[in-house]
């Protein structure tokens, strides 16, 4: 059953997204939104600043070279404020917003993962190829 009733406990986050959104109408969904707009726009001016803020340090590890092989957690820490700031605002809609950024990035990471340990055994294995014939001519 996907659906849970109300004396029931939801089994899954999407059940219990979908329990906490049928129980709601469009009209209070708007009354909600209002009452909460002095925090929603809070909420959006951290998020500029901090995308603001956020852009500066990647461009200055960028220029450093620091972020090679880490561009994904880059990602995954700026997705990660933006949630926290969303879970201020409503943390269910931020708990099923987790779950599906963590289903499309996972493999992100993860392939992002193996291609900088692949691109770094390549760099290697070329630099001992030159080691070794710089040794021959020697």
């Amino acid at each position: 059953m996907l659906m849970a009733s109300r004396g029931e406990i939801p089994r899954s986050i999407p059940a219990l997204f979908l329990m906490y959104c049928s129980h709601v109408s469009t009209e209070d969904v708007g009354m909600i939104m209002w009452n909460q707009f002095g925090s929603i726009v809070a909420v959006y001016g951290f998020l500029f600043l901090f995308g603001f803020l956020y852009n500066r340090l990647v461009e200055w590890l960028e220029r450093n070279n620091y972020d090679e092989g880490y561009t994904a957690f880059l990602v995954v820490g700026g997705v990660a404020v933006t949630l926290a700031g969303l879970a201020l605002l409503n943390w269910q809609a931020a708990l099923v917003a987790l779950g599906a950024f963590a289903c499309s990035g996972f493999w992100m990471v993860i392939g992002s993962c193996q291609r900088h340990v692949l691109a770094r055994r390549a760099a290697q294995k070329r630099l001992r190829e030159q080691v070794a014939a710089d040794d021959e001519t020697a």
